[in-house]
């Protein structure tokens, strides 16, 4: 496999070594050194890269978790490919979820969490490698969804955006992806920032599309968002007449007199 030639492995210290194998391999992934759809064998892995497979196991297992591997019952470990609909039932997901906890965080944001996102923000900008947004994102997200008092739904997210990664990864390692990622971002802290829950729900929604369009995917219309409110698509949508009723009503005024 010359796609191993191009794992860059480093023995610094400040991380387990299944950490490091996995930063290792999702570095590769993310530049496109193991390319979706292909094998990994781990004999070969583990005699390139110099380590026993326990932890190189232990990495696989990682990255499957946060969505760039995939484990097959007869191709063993397998680079996942991006799927169009998975990607766009998942950004339906996220953008809900996002939404609802971002909502109900500003209510109770505080100028410390802010001040702890614009931190984190700031690691961001200044980070070039994109296998090494995850944690950053993480924390930044994390950071800005605690106040919301729901740990649960946080819980939640990071474990939904830990398996869509992959594909996140892929698409914000363009320039134009990169500075997609780093406006949506800017853009979601000022507005928590004002306090303005319609601005945030309007900021979601155009954060959304911008990414959509960048992968490729329909961008015209977004999910509900939750009590009864919604973002308007971009173009308006035909009426439609709501199922008759009115013909069973006499009947049950006919059994409330029986």
């Amino acid at each position: 496999m010359d796609e191993l030639r191009r794992i860059e492995w480093t023995t610094e210290q400040s991380q387990t070594l299944p950490e490091r194998i996995a930063r290792a391999m999702r570095a590769a992934i993310v530049r496109g050194d193991l390319a979706p759809g292909s094998t990994i064998h781990v004999g070969e892995l583990s005699r390139s890269m110099k380590v026993s497979q326990s932890p190189l196991r232990e990495a696989l297992r990682q990255l499957a978790g946060e969505g760039f591997v995939l484990f097959t019952p007869r191709r063993g470990v397998v680079v996942r490919k991006a799927d169009g609909d998975e990607s766009r039932e998942l950004s339906d997901i996220i953008y809900v979820l996002d939404a609802f906890a971002f909502r109900e965080a500003i209510t109770r944001m505080t100028p410390e969490a802010l001040d702890e996102a614009e931190r984190h923000y700031a690691r961001l900008v200044a980070e070039p490698d994109p296998s090494r947004w995850l944690p950053i994102l993480l924390d930044l997200r994390v950071a800005l969804m605690s106040p919301s008092g729901r740990p649960h739904l946080v819980a939640l997210l990071q474990t939904m955006r830990s398996h869509t990664e992959r594909f996140t990864s892929v698409l914000y390692a363009t320039p134009q992806g990169r500075a997609v990622m780093l406006r949506n971002w800017r853009d979601v802290i000022d507005a928590l920032r004002s306090g303005d829950a319609g601005r945030v729900l309007a900021v979601m929604a155009a954060s959304s599309r911008r990414t959509r369009r960048i992968a490729g995917l329909p961008t015209g219309e977004l999910p509900f968002v939750g009590a009864g409110e919604a973002i308007k698509p971009s173009a308006p949508r035909p009426r439609t007449r709501a199922p008759a009723t009115h013909a069973r009503k006499p009947a049950a005024r006919e059994r409330d007199v029986r």
